[in-house]
């Protein structure tokens, strides 16, 4: 216990580095129209007694007392009761001295306004708010938070969130409210945490505190000089106890701030850098190898993005930049911009980032994983000035994108990026809660426009891309990009990876890697792992889950490639991998920061295993590394996590050659079968059948799925367990393999059989499903199967198809909105409309 304050808390008080909050004993310090101190809550509980003629020396619970005094004499009563006791009519200096300092929040769990008058006293404009009345958009300084209530302006009727009870239930409405989310930002962030006459009796706050010893280091209790030194000793535990009582601390303030001259402060965050650019003239323009450097090792350059003379040298402009401009500048937006890996749509979000930073608009780019982010996007929100905040990648940040939509002014923007699979499966999460704050705007950068095309044409002109299409003519190569490679950004980037001199560039600096077996082996399963954490298809169904994707489908996403996981997946030890992290040509491609090894570029990731000369080349490793992890899949939920991502067919036939295909997977999958964990687990069954069905087994893959769904059967049972396995994703592809087939058959009436089994095995999925498209979009090819059979059936059997596409049709009306609207549903409902009025 100190009878000082140190001058460090002082300084930071004066800087506005501080927050105060305001306890109970700082009533003391206001005086009511009696000329009476304010009354602490068992003093308040016994003049509550004592006008009700009850006896007031027995020590009562105020939510107890009050409740039976407003049954007894009317709310209306119990109203002008409190006012009398706790409306203020004057305070002393030392309150107003406190209100003059630029605090950058003030709480007080205490009803009366005592520090609303001290601000007025004291010619300071403030904003004073409750628990309900709360607006997370207003970023008013000198803002005052009633905790438990306020008593001010209440007439008739107590306000709703009034606490008049005990401190364990004010604390459990505390923490239940948003309120308490901003209190933990405000403690993270301020340098200094002052609480003035806190009582333990007080709002149990403090437990913020407990748990975290660097919050202990800036917290300050300012009590009365006479406190019980049993009560201090318990506040000792959470901060620095300074029995000099508030009138001594209203002097120090006073004489520290003698002379003071505040220093300029520097807007500063750790996870968000600030984006600024400004154009320079005799800037260099971008060269091959810049333009290199960007295709190859992702190697972003902001002055060339953010010149317009290096648009068709360096980068192309996209159709969405003026749309997503405007929507910048209007504010109140969330921008989504979506495509696969290797689309560019980091860069697009960047080039969109500095062109709002040179129109003006404050522009914030999220980096860094630190602990802090959650509070540092709640101060980054309290900025008086709207801003645009871009996070890159947004499925890992769920938390912070909630905290911007609970905090951010109504004219901020917010735009987020993502890779479509991933999009596809949250972006519900999006739409529920920003649809709340604002308006929402989707874009895919998948698909090239024409105007867009003939940029990325001239682009490839300058850089000599064009390979031996170099003397065509500009009609020529739209055609081609256009036709054979769909216009699809990636497909356009992995052709240029054909260049012979890009492809002798990348070949020089993956060099490196044919020095040993080990070189060659981390190699390429650096590269799946790479490709695999950008894919995030859905993982394994399990734990009863059946939904279409979930922070924990994407574990993969989370798993730090290291030496840790390199020396489980190969045996190595800690020099080998030394040797590759100190080798400088390895540092060119794979990126070494926090302990973490991945390929800077996706996209040259797939395109060097799409490369090998064997699917063996690829599988063989996948196969070595999953039997030397298979110890561990039973005890470690990441290894298992890994795993199964690296037998999901969906993760790994996009990056397998053509050629010897066939053969590696299915040597691939049944080598892996042999596996314990595997053997039985009826979704490694599932993707066994996918796989044999994309080599044209499709007997072996309707055996292996009828596999899949008897393990799935007694999984559980054999695990002890009594739940039962839901068979989601093994039926819907089981009948998406079955309307294949029918579209086939010679025979009409086994086609009918087909279609009859398919729509069985998945009717009981669209009952009761309001998120899932899959059974939908995986039977949508049944206008197929009509358009080749329907002439064949005769009425009745058309009626037995029409009745089930009627149903599959009805059951879409039941999705929520943000489902029904997607335009994978839109194109389906098409399909069964189309089916329908062929069968009628």
């Amino acid at each position: 216990m100190n009878s000082q304050i140190t001058s460090k808390y002082l300084v930071d008080i004066l800087n506005g580095d501080a927050v105060l909050f305001l306890g109970a004993g700082a009533s003391t310090l206001a005086k009511n129209s009696l000329g009476e101190s304010l009354p602490l809550g068992s003093q308040l509980s016994a003049l509550i007694c004592e006008d009700m003629g009850e006896g007031s020396e027995y020590d009562r619970p105020l939510d107890k007392v009050s409740s039976y005094y407003s049954k007894i004499k009317g709310e209306s009563t119990l109203v002008a009761l409190l006012k009398k006791h706790l409306d203020v009519v004057s305070i002393d200096d030392a309150l107003t001295t406190i209100a003059k300092q630029e605090w950058l929040r003030i709480w007080t769990t205490n009803y009366d306004n005592s520090i609303e008058l001290a601000h007025e006293k004291a010619g300071k404009m403030y904003s004073s708010c409750s628990r309900l009345t709360f607006n997370s958009n207003d970023k008013s300084q000198n803002q005052i938070i009633h905790i438990n209530g306020k008593l001010s302006g209440a007439t008739l009727n107590l306000p709703k969130d009034l606490v008049l009870t005990t401190r364990d239930y004010a604390t459990k409405v505390f923490n239940e409210s948003p309120l308490s989310r901003l209190f933990s930002s405000d403690l993270n962030l301020a340098k200094t945490f002052v609480f003035v006459g806190y009582s333990l009796a007080d709002l149990d706050v403090l437990r913020y505190i407990s748990s975290i010893e660097r919050l202990k280091n800036k917290v300050v209790f300012i009590d009365r000089e006479d406190i019980d030194p049993i009560n201090a000793s318990d506040l000792e535990d959470y901060g620095q106890v300074n029995a000099i009582g508030i009138a001594n601390f209203s002097k120090l303030l006073e004489k520290k701030a003698h002379g003071w001259r505040k220093p300029q402060k520097v807007e500063a965050y750790r996870n968000f850098e600030r984006v600024i650019l400004k154009e320079s003239a005799s800037a260099n323009s971008s060269n091959l190898d810049d333009f290199l450097n960007l295709l190859l090792l992702g190697d972003v350059n902001d002055q060339y993005l953010g010149r317009k003379a290096e648009d068709g040298k360096y980068t192309i402009k996209r159709d969405i930049e003026d749309k997503c401009a405007s929507l910048i500048g209007s504010g109140g937006n969330t921008i989504l911009i979506h495509g696969e890996f290797g689309t560019g749509k980091s860069v697009v979000a960047r080039r969109i980032a500095i062109q709002a930073a040179f129109s003006g608009i404050d522009t914030f780019w999220r980096i860094g994983f630190r602990e802090n982010a959650k509070d540092e996007i709640v101060k980054l929100c309290n900025r008086t000035t709207p801003f645009v905040l871009f996070i890159d990648t947004y499925q890992k940040d769920k938390e912070l994108i909630l905290a911007f939509y609970e905090h951010a002014h109504p004219e901020c923007t917010l735009v987020l990026t993502e890779r479509t699979d991933t999009f596809q499966v949250t972006s519900d999460f999006i739409y529920e809660t920003g649809d709340k704050w604002g308006a929402i705007s989707e874009f895919s950068v998948d698909r090239l426009s024409n105007d867009e095309l003939n940029q990325l044409i001239e682009l490839y002109n300058k850089r000599s891309i064009w390979k031996k299409r170099a003397s065509q003519e500009s009609y020529q190569k739209l055609k081609y990009l256009r036709e054979e490679c769909n216009s699809r950004f990636s497909s356009i980037l992995l052709d240029t990876l054909k260049s012979p001199f890009i492809k002798e560039k990348l070949d020089k600096i993956t060099e490196v890697f044919t020095k040993s077996d080990f070189y060659k082996d981390v190699f390429v399963i650096i590269c799946v792992f790479t490709c695999v954490k950008n894919n995030s298809q859905m993982k394994f169904e399990r734990n009863n889950y059946i939904g279409e994707g979930d922070s924990k489908d994407y574990a993969l996403n989370e798993m730090a490639i290291n030496e840790n996981l390199l020396e489980l997946c190969f045996g190595v030890d800690n020099s080998d991998y030394q040797r590759l992290v100190r080798d400088k040509s390895v540092k060119n491609i794979i990126d070494f920061e926090s302990n973490e090894i991945k390929f800077r570029s996706p996209i040259v990731a797939k395109f060097i295993l799409n490369n090998k000369s064997s699917a063996s080349e690829v599988t063989e490793v996948i196969s070595e590394v999953i039997f030397n992890l298979q110890e561990m899949i039973q005890h470690d939920s990441d290894i298992m996590w890994l795993c199964e991502g690296l037998v999901n067919f969906g993760n790994i036939e996009k990056l397998l050659p053509r050629a010897g295909r066939s053969e590696a997977l299915t040597n691939f999958y049944e080598q892996v079968s042999t596996i314990d964990y595997f053997a039985e687990h009826p979704l490694f069954w599932l993707q066994s059948a996918i796989a044999r069905r994309s080599i044209g087994e499709s007997e072996k893959a309707m055996y292996f799925l009828e596999t899949a769904l008897s393990y799935g059967e007694s999984y559980y049972k054999k695990k002890g367990q009594t739940r039962k396995w839901n068979p989601f994703q093994i039926k819907t592809t089981y009948a998406n393999h079955l309307l294949s087939d029918a579209i086939i058959l010679d025979s009409a009436s086994d086609a009918l059989a087909h279609v009859i089994e398919a729509f069985d095995l998945i009717k009981d999925q669209c009952i009761g499903n309001t998120h899932h498209r899959h059974p939908y979009t995986k039977t949508s090819h049944i206008v197929d199967v009509v358009s080749v059979h329907c002439n064949k059936w005769d009425d009745r059997q058309k009626s037995i198809v029409l009745s089930r596409v009627k149903f599959m049709k009805r059951q879409t009306e039941t999705l929520s909105e943000n489902i029904r609207k997607h335009h994978y549903i839109q194109n389906t409902v098409k399909k069964y409309l189309k089916a329908i009025e062929l069968l009628e």
